[in-house]
């Protein structure tokens, strides 16, 4: 009998310009292409986590990095952060 195999599912807060919205993460998606995916309009530029236009302030549960590009750890590069966990919440507008 075949295996169903089912992506993990985080739901992620995202407040840009005063305004927050939560969606959904799939799994290995990053939070700026979940919110882009969503149709919210978020900061961002290269998307290869080099400029830090699409930086955030994690506020809630944790992420993993793509790619290491340094910094305080509570301010991530949405291109890059990957949520881990159930719910995930950034601020772009605490920056």
């Amino acid at each position: 009998m075949p295996t169903e195999t089912t992506a993990e599912v985080t739901r992620v807060a995202i407040t840009v310009r005063g305004s927050v919205r939560v969606v959904s993460a799939e799994d290995d998606e990053t939070i700026l292409e979940a919110g882009l995916r969503a149709g919210i309009d978020l900061p961002w530029a290269c998307g290869v986590g080099v400029c830090g236009t699409c930086s955030a302030r994690l506020i809630e549960g944790s992420v993993s990095l793509e790619a290491n590009v340094g910094g305080p750890p509570q301010i991530v590069r949405t291109c890059q952060a990957v949520a881990i966990g159930s719910r995930v919440s950034v601020n772009y507008d605490a920056v």
